[in-house]
């Protein structure tokens, strides 16, 4: 029998070291924000052990649960239970208002503790969320079980209970929140063990100063850190989890300010810190009186150490000071400790459990550290799980520990305990002390402990302990498609990163595929809400086919084999493209020579800047997301599920972190696991501001200041500033491709597109983005992104794979607006004399009228209509310059007020009806209009004196005003806007949409109103410099943007018989997902090469299914009937497709 305060409280006995503080509780600014000395820390212990077992009647064996948040009360609170005989259990607590707090409910189940004790500033959370009855402790199984913040003020002089080496101390429960938590029993003889064993292994005196931030309720932090303070092993600096996630560099600064010489994480830590801190920073830090800093807790990458060496190299942290370590809660924490070597083995022979050292820069090498030598008190066997026998010299087995901190067994378990804490090795009669099975792989090599595997179950992510049974779960109950009982989750690694997958098997295979992505989308939300988890990949199975054992148990490892050796047999295997494969690094920001070229994105995260709007938080979110997961900001779209980007809870919090600083109030850290999308985030968050805040983005002057250059006054920067957040940048890709029939010499080719993007500053263009407002800038450089593939030697077959496969990839490139170059150039030789020329270039930087410049310079033919202006140099400023002096003349005055009054008037239309149901914003039909009424809309043009484009025009006005029954039409026109000679040959984003309004008298004929109607847009050609756009989006107009707009496309005989292009699409459908793309309802005409087709855009959520089915029908039969009717008036062509539009209802919007 022994006093706990004799064993670990001996330095309250000396009056030289009573007043010492011995814990200090750090704030999220650094400093200390409370101490305690060891007289404090007793006196308060001994009078929360005396509330306890006097007020309450707490007896000694019983159990207590401790809910607390990183605090000093926690520290008084665990040592009172101690005082007292009391059996403590720490666990994580719960978001009062938010976490599901399954495990609390089960470790009260399981425990069945008489309290919960917490402090006052929790339990003020606590009721403030009616904590008690989310929790539905109120139950037939278990009591009511009161919730009690110790009064510290009461009486101290209580005197510890005398306690035995062998009784329990304390529960360590390691469960997962849907498996049968596991309390593991600590003794006080484990206790004392563990922190004699840190002591000796890792040089642990009264003088050391330990800087801790892992949970105080985890093993690491409880044991390696609290306990081991109380035992005397030195000062504890204690730093919130939350606070060192939310921003790292703390971690070091602390350590760098109380001259830390220990200090313990997982792996994922070190890899977090080098990432997150810069080279001034370090360079501000003193580590130098580190002695040791431990890696434990999941499993220790190579990479990750030699990263964090090096980069702190210059903070005079001793490389050797590291320590590889490893332990688990079921022996207490620690089993071996400061691990030397290294060994890299053959992955091939590691699949089947053999050790097979080979040289480090072997294609099939993978390098283990060492976690240490197995101390003198601990016996450690390597012992193969299936004979049961001790594994031969270099093989693999599973690590089987036995030393005085192995733990008691499982709270209430004895079966499992016995399997667990008390295993013997087949054929070992000199072993009669049993083993604990500790469930992990590893080797001895040279008398060191390595580990090759986690966990058989646990997953291990960012440092948080996955169990697989929480995902499978979560993936049984999102669908019921899904066999319950037939979901294997499990991890691996590329490249040190985690990756998570399951396999599930299907119920019905018939209509599994129909489902799929409803299928897909429910596990991945399912998965992301419960469990805060990304899914790498769902491997879909048939019924019988998840692997399992003869007693029907999921084979988790046996699964997790046959998927790595690409043998598991599936019916779909679906992989997440968006997967980062690493995360942006602030510090390789920071060292680029102290920001000489910084990208708007590192801005961003270096410059933290504030937000005053949903729209600005919006747009922030995403450029945050985009840089934090190492996304592509196209693909980062305000109404995507959040559960589809790689968004941890790690990324999570340092994002809250941010927007904290940002906002100006606390925000749970839940929110991005309760909002749906960044729309709903941003709208949540938006209701807290207040409207003192600066605006978002960045000091664009702070990127190629010497080169910015302002934009055309026409310049829709509304429209294009959307272009840089749209979920799919390739939406506003412009692809061309030529067919060459002639000899290409291919050296010359790349001269001339050189000499093509150094004349053109547009080519050599970046932009950025502030507020809705974009400014570009140029570089000198010169970048002619140009590829050469030679297809010819390939047979037809293989041919047409690869040219498809180019096409394909080229298509979907995503350009990064940051850098100069927004554009791509292939040639592909098909045979002699025949190549495919393709051209993929931005839409931000060009327009139709830029690419045939861009062909026609490249090729030299037409020069006729361009004579010597190809040779001079192409000044964007002078253009600039030009359209300033434009739009500040009267004349333009004029325009705007003219087109003032025709916008504020216009009849708005509006769509009556059912609306069209699709998942995208915008949707496409096309149109195939027969080759013989397309040859006589020909001949009547000519007949009649008509370009085609204008009398194509009039015929989809005509087809408008059948449809709404109107007797006006307002469209939107797209203007190349190149009236200048400057503008005839330059390279750029120049068109804008221009209005056009039409008003008829139904008592004309068909022709007489295409003749007014050519003589009214003639009148209003006067206006084609009014940038449309650019008045709708100004602030304070209320003009309403045309409901209807016009494209004709002519891509007939643009070039010579030698060369032709194959396929042009001037606007693709998908920036129609645009927010601010306003047209409602949009007809292309396109002639390519004699043959006319149509195809309509239109906005699903304001068009109806009624108007959409009727337009087409009424379009295609004015086509068809114009002709013969020419000579009819308006009012008796309406007849003609009265039936039609019968079933069409629609008003007018005054």
């Amino acid at each position: 029998m022994f006093s706990p305060r004799e064993i670990f409280l001996k330095q309250v006995l000396s009056p030289n070291q009573s007043s010492m503080e011995i814990f200090h509780l750090v704030g999220a600014n650094g400093q200390d924000s409370a101490c305690l000395t060891w007289a404090q820390l007793d006196k308060n212990a001994r009078a929360i052990a005396q509330q306890l077992t006097s007020c309450y009647s707490v007896k000694k064996g019983d159990r207590v649960l401790l809910v607390y948040p990183p605090s000093l009360d926690f520290v008084e609170a665990l040592l009172g239970c101690l005082y007292a005989g009391i059996i403590a259990v720490p666990i994580a607590p719960p978001d009062p208002l938010h976490m599901d707090p399954t495990l609390l409910n089960k470790v009260v189940a399981d425990c069945q503790p008489v309290f919960i004790l917490t402090n006052s500033h929790y339990n003020l959370a606590r009721k403030a969320g009616k904590l008690k009855s989310f929790l539905q402790l109120r139950t037939a199984q278990m009591p009511d079980i009161p919730w009690l913040v110790p009064n510290k003020s009461s009486k101290n002089d209580f005197d510890p209970m005398a306690v035995q080496a062998d009784e329990t101390a304390l529960l360590q429960y390691t469960s997962g929140s849907t498996s049968a938590p596991k309390g593991v029993c600590i003794t006080w003889d484990n206790l004392i063990h563990q922190a004699q064993f840190n002591r000796k292994e890792l040089g642990l005196s009264a003088k050391s100063r330990l800087v801790m931030w892992v949970p105080h309720f985890h093993d690491f932090g409880l044991i390696g850190g609290i306990l081991n303070s109380i035992y005397g092993n030195g000062r504890l600096w204690i730093i919130s989890p939350l606070d060192f996630i939310k921003n790292p560099s703390l971690w070091m600064e602390v350590m760098h300010s109380v001259k830390a010489t220990h200090t313990a994480a997982p792996n994922f830590a070190y890899s977090l810190i080098t990432k997150k801190t810069s080279s001034r920073q370090r360079q501000q830090w003193d580590l130098s009186k580190l002695q040791v800093y431990m890696s434990a807790a999941e499993p220790i990458q190579a990479t990750t150490v030699d990263d964090f060496i090096q980069a702190f190299k210059c903070t005079g942290l001793k490389p050797g000071a590291f320590c590889p370590a490893y332990g688990l809660a079921e022996h207490t924490v620690g089993v071996t400790v400061a691990g030397k070597q290294r060994i890299s083995i053959n992955r091939h022979q590691l699949l089947k459990k053999q050790v097979e050292p080979v040289a480090v820069d072997t294609l099939q090498a993978h390098t283990y550290i060492g976690c240490g030598k197995v101390p003198n008190d601990v016996r450690l066997a390597i012992v193969n799980t299936d004979t049961g026998q001790r594994c031969a010299n270099k093989e693999i087995g599973e690590i089987w520990v036995d030393s005085p901190s192995k733990g008691a067994g499982y709270w209430g378990m004895q079966e499992l305990s016995k399997d667990t804490f008390n295993a013997n090795i087949t054929n070992d009669l000199a072993d009669a002390r049993g083993y604990l099975r500790t469930g992990d792989l590893g080797f001895l090599y040279q008398g060191e402990l390595f580990i090759t595997g986690r966990l058989k179950d646990m997953i291990i992510i960012n440092g948080e302990n996955i169990y697989p049974q929480d995902i499978e779960l979560a993936v049984e109950q999102s669908h019921p498609q899904i066999r319950g009982g037939c979901v294997i989750a499990f991890s691996t690694e590329d490249d040190d990163l985690p990756l998570m997958h399951v396999a599930v098997e299907i119920r019905d295979q018939a209509s599994f595929f129909p489902n799929k992505n409803n299928i897909i989308n429910a596990i991945l939300s399912m998965v992301w809400k419960k469990e805060a988890i990304k899914l790498t990949s769902i491997v879909f199975l048939a019924k019988g086919d998840i692997p399992k054992t003869t007693s029907g148990k999921v084979q988790r490892q046996a699964c997790k084999t046959l998927f790595e050796r690409q043998q598991l047999s599936h019916l779909f295997w679906w992989r997440n493209e968006t997967i980062p494969n690493s995360e942006c690094s602030t510090a390789e920001v920071l060292e680029k020579e102290e920001h000489d070229n910084q990208s708007f994105s590192d801005i961003v995260d270096s410059q933290f800047l504030s937000v005053r709007n949903r729209d600005e938080l919006t747009i922030w979110l995403q450029l945050r997301i985009s840089q934090l997961l190492n996304l592509p900001l196209s693909k980062v779209s305000a109404e995507t599920p959040l559960y589809q980007y790689g968004l941890d809870s790690l990324s999570s919090i340092q994002i809250i972190a941010e927007l904290e600083k940002c906002l100006g109030f606390s925000i749970s850290p839940s929110l991005f696991f309760e909002q749906e999308n960044i729309l709903s985030t941003s709208t949540f968050l938006a209701e807290g501001l207040t409207t003192d805040v600066n605006q978002i983005t960045a000091k664009i002057s702070d990127l190629y200041p010497q080169s910015e250059q302002q934009l055309a006054p026409s310049f829709n920067e509304r429209w294009v500033y959307q272009m840089s957040t749209s979920h799919l940048s390739s939406a506003y890709n412009m692809p061309f491709f030529l067919s060459i029939k002639k000899h290409i010499d291919v050296k010359s080719l790349e001269n001339a597109i050189y000499d093509l993007v150094k004349k053109h500053e547009t080519l050599r263009s970046a932009f950025v983005f502030n507020q809705h407002k974009i400014k570009r800038v140029v570089t000198d450089e010169v970048n002619t992104h140009f590829s050469v593939y030679d297809f010819s030697v390939l047979t037809d077959e293989a041919k047409t794979i690869e040219v498809n496969k180019h096409i394909a990839v080229l298509n979907k490139t995503h350009f990064d607006f940051e850098e100069p170059g927004l554009f791509v150039f292939e040639l592909m030789k098909l045979a002699e004399n025949e190549y495919l020329f393709a051209i993929n270039i931005h839409h931000i930087i060009t327009d139709f009228h830029s690419i045939l410049n861009i062909v026609r310079q490249l090729f030299g033919f037409k020069k006729e209509l361009i004579s010597d202006e190809l040779s001079a140099e192409i000044n964007y400023k002078a253009y600039i310059d030009e359209e300033n002096v434009k739009f500040s003349s009267n004349d333009f005055i004029k325009e705007r007020l003219y087109w003032e009054s025709v916008l504020k008037n216009d009849k708005h239309y509006t769509f009556a009806g059912n609306y069209c149901e699709d998942e995208n914003r915008c949707s496409e039909r096309r149109i195939n209009i027969p080759a013989g009424t397309t040859e006589n809309i020909k001949q009547f043009a000519k007949d009649n004196d008509m370009h085609l484009g204008s009398l194509l025009l009039n015929l989809y006005q005509l087809s408008l005003l059948l449809v709404t029954g109107r007797d006006s039409i307002l469209l939107r026109l797209p203007f190349s806007n190149r009236q200048s000679v400057a503008s005839k040959t330059m390279l750029a984003y120049l068109a804008h949409g221009v209005p056009c309004y039409i008003e008829v008298n139904d008592g004309l004929s068909l022709k007489r109103i295409f003749l007014e109607n050519k003589v009214t847009l003639a009148e209003q050609g006067y206006f084609y410099n009014f940038p449309l756009e650019s008045y709708l989006h100004n602030e304070g107009s209320s003009a309403s943007p045309p409901v209807f707009e016009y494209n004709f496309i002519n891509t007939t005989n643009v070039f010579d018989e030698n060369i032709q292009l194959l396929s042009s699409s001037y606007m693709q459908k998908d920036m129609w997902s645009s927010q601010y793309y306003s047209i409602d309802f949009s007809l292309t005409n396109l002639l390519h090469y004699g043959e006319l087709n149509a195809s309509v855009c239109y906005r699903n959520k304001v068009v109806s299914k009624s108007f959409l089915s009727t337009f087409v029908a009424v379009y295609l039969q004015v086509l068809d009937k114009f002709i013969d009717n020419a000579d009819v008036s308006l009012k008796d062509f309406r007849l003609l497709f009265a039936e039609i539009i019968a079933g069409e209802t629609c008003t007018d919007e005054h």
